[in-house]
């Protein structure tokens, strides 16, 4: 413990899980201290064998500036709270001169604490150091050094420590919106609003801020609302721009089918490093990985990676390891990537938990640069909020035990609501309309969702052959249908037993049987960019195409060949395509 006597202490109170921000600030006031007129201390100053409880609590006693390093580490230990804090509020209590100043580091909930409305809580315009610009931040922390300096002068009725401080506009700090943002190749997700996912979406919103994080993954089966999670984080950063991102992409590796398939990391490698102005003469996936890796080290990029599973090995002694060098060399280089250089985050949406960076993985109540989270099912409570979104009546009992019956999936909550809405006007009870599970062992949030798909079939749609043969249509993608193809299909001659309803029907009859299947959730939303473009989800593509192959596998094959001529006939035969030319732009 220093000598208080001859010049004023600073203690700082911070968590040990954020030492990075410790460090930023110490440097700040390391150049008023080497001054010799000021003394900072914190727990750093312990050595091996001190009364650590008593020489924290004399340092306490002597100080005349508490600093917190205020984050959601400091706010949830118990020894800052009962122990740090208490003793500075019962000295300022006691009448003493001890100034409490909350320097807020990383967002976090602070509302309702009293404490820390106190006038000397910095930043003063509500955001957190690390939501600045780099610039920013460092003129901003220069002016709480003079700030402090000032009120250790007026405490102690010293002479003023001058700081020299840059030019600082007072006015609301402007987010500059990105260079790039590309992520036209992720999924579109219906939905009315997202609920049951908070918790998700803050932890998303404290990664992109926190030096320690450097990847996310969203771990759930299909049809559990990965993409829908990503897809609400993603509009709320574009309501922000981007919150300081330099560049935001965007990659979808399912193409959102539902089956593995034999696939590569080629496609985006290439497209990642074009969008991001990096030429390379050399082919190897691995070094293109390890390029793209340095890169997210130093620039404030954040990539979304999408349906990452197909590029992972499946049940056995590979389970969840990567299959492509490309991307295993880009995680596992950006994963171990120092907290004091990287600056990017990448967010993957998988059915399986990525193995190969299991141990940089973030378990609860430690720091890591890996977090896992567990979309898994939707509580009770969320399931039944998402049904009363919906229109669907009856008491709040029921409705959270339909979302327990239906295991907290939220395609299934989904398809349900419309389902009965439809059918049944939005009567909860008639849930008893939906059979019983296809399979009885092993039951996932699939096997719900097919259940409801399954009701629809003999209930709705056995009396609506347009619109079957529309869904019939679209299953026969393993990714979006477009406009161009849909049309091909739809010309004379009909394809027997698949397309009679459709031949003669005129724009306005297609748009309107279109938009019943969007209602009721059984198509995907139009997507602005490509009007004529109809999707649905993978594990709804997959019911009504296997339901066509398995009921008339010749108009299956027939219309798949007829795609095939189509797609024949309009490709530029004088030139390839390349893999980034043909993956999303």
């Amino acid at each position: 413990m220093p000598d208080a006597s001859a010049e004023p202490v600073i203690f700082i109170s911070y968590s040990h899980k954020d030492r990075t921000e410790l460090e930023y600030i110490r440097s700040h006031l390391s150049a008023v201290e080497r001054l010799g007129k000021l003394i900072v201390w914190d727990d750093n100053e312990l050595q091996i064998g001190d009364d650590w409880k008593g020489d924290i609590n004399s340092a306490l006693d002597a100080c005349q500036v508490f600093i917190l390093i205020v984050s959601r580490h400091s706010l949830a230990s118990r020894f800052i709270k009962t122990v740090e804090v208490a003793r500075i509020l019962e000295r300022r209590r006691r009448g003493e001169a001890v100034a409490l100043c909350p320097i807020v580091a990383t967002p976090c909930h602070i509302d309702g604490i009293d404490w820390l409305d106190d006038v000397n809580r910095k930043p003063k315009d509500g955001n957190a150091l690390s939501e600045l610009a780099e610039a920013v931040r460092d003129r901003e922390m220069t002016a709480i050094v003079a700030d402090i300096a000032g009120i250790v002068a007026k405490l102690t009725g010293s002479e003023t420590i001058r700081v020299e401080t840059p030019a600082l506009d007072l006015a609301p700090t402007k987010v500059l919106a990105p260079d790039t943002v590309n992520y036209v190749g992720l999924p579109e997700t219906p939905y009315k609003k997202l609920v049951g996912r908070e918790q998700e979406l803050t932890t998303l919103d404290e990664a992109w801020v926190d030096k320690l994080t450097n990847i996310v993954s969203l771990v759930a089966w299909g049809g559990a609302g990965k993409s829908a999670l990503v897809n609400e984080w993603l509009k709320r950063l574009r309501e922000e721009n981007y919150r300081g991102a330099e560049i935001v992409l965007g990659w979808s590796f399912y193409s959102q089918g539902t089956k593995e398939r034999a696939t590569s990391a080629d496609g985006f490698l290439d497209w990642a490093l074009t969008k991001l102005n990096i030429r390379t003469d050399f082919t190897s996936a691995a070094a293109k990985g390890e390029k793209l890796a340095e890169l997210m080290a130093k620039r404030r990029v954040l990539m979304v990676l999408d349906g990452v599973e197909p590029l992972q090995h499946g049940p056995g002694g590979q389970h969840g390891l990567l299959k492509d060098q490309g991307l295993r060399m880009l995680l596992r280089r950006f994963v171990a990537t120092p907290p004091a250089l990287a600056h990017g985050l990448i967010v993957i949406t998988t059915r399986l938990a990525i193995r190969d960076i299991d141990q940089w993985k973030r378990t609860i109540g430690k720091s890591g640069p890996a977090i896992v989270i567990d979309v898994g099912q939707l509580s009770d409570d969320a399931g039944a909020e998402l049904l009363s979104d919906n229109g669907i009546k009856g008491p709040p009992k029921e409705l959270r035990a339909a979302s327990r019956e239906f295991e907290g999936h939220a395609l299934a909550l989904n398809l349900l609501a419309s389902f009965l809405g439809r059918r049944h006007r939005g009567d909860i009870q008639r849930r008893d309309r939906i059979g019983p599970l296809l399979q009885k062992s092993g039951a996932s949030g699939h096997d719900h969702a097919r259940r409801v798909m399954q009701a629809y079939e003999s209930e709705w749609l056995k009396d609506e052959p347009l619109l079957t043969a529309i869904l019939s249509l679209v299953g026969l993608f393993d990714r979006p249908a477009s406009a161009d193809c849909l049309a091909a299909l739809r010309e004379p001659p009909a394809i027997k037993g698949l397309t009679e309803p459709l031949v003669n029907l005129s724009a306005d009859e297609w748009s309107d049987a279109v938009a019943t299947l969007r209602d009721v959730h059984l198509l995907d939303p139009e997507e602005p960019t490509a009007p004529g473009r109809l999707d649905a989800h993978p594990l709804v593509r997959e019911w009504f195409g296997e339901r066509l192959r398995r009921t008339n596998e010749k108009a299956w094959k027939v219309a798949h060949g007829r795609l095939y001529e189509h797609l024949s006939t309009t490709t530029d035969e004088g030139k390839t395509p390349t893999l980034v030319e043909l993956g999303p732009r």
